[in-house]
C-alpha cells in the first residue's frame, strides 16, 4: 500500500492515471442497471455488472436492488426514495 490520502492510496491511483495515459481505452466504463415496474409508481432497480479496464465484470459482490416510489403527495405509496431523491444521492455520493 502507498501513500495513503484520505483513505485514498494515491500511488496506485498515479499509476492508474500513468495506464490511462498509455491507452485511453482502460478509462472506459459501461454501467448497468435492470428496471421492474412494480405497480402504480413503484419501481424495483438492480445494480449488475459492469464494463471497465477493457473487460466485462459480471459478477460484482455489491449488487443491489433498489426500491423506487413517489410520497403520497404524488400519488406513490413511500415504498422508497424517488428518482430525483436517488440523483441526488449520486451527486452527493
Amino acid at each position: 500500500m502507498g501513500k495513503m490520502v484520505n483513505g485514498i492510496d494515491v500511488d496506485a491511483l498515479m499509476t492508474t492515471v500513468d495506464a490511462i495515459r498509455k491507452n485511453p481505452e482502460i478509462a472506459k466504463c459501461r454501467f448497468r442497471v435492470s428496471d421492474k415496474w412494480l405497480g402504480g409508481t413503484n419501481n424495483r432497480a438492480t445494480v449488475q455488472g459492469f464494463y471497465a479496464a477493457m473487460e466485462e465484470h459480471p459478477d460484482r459482490t455489491c449488487q443491489r436492488d433498489f426500491e423506487i416510489d413517489e410520497p403520497p403527495l404524488l400519488l406513490g405509496h413511500d415504498k422508497g426514495p424517488n428518482p430525483v431523491e436517488y440523483l441526488l444521492v449520486a451527486l452527493v455520493g
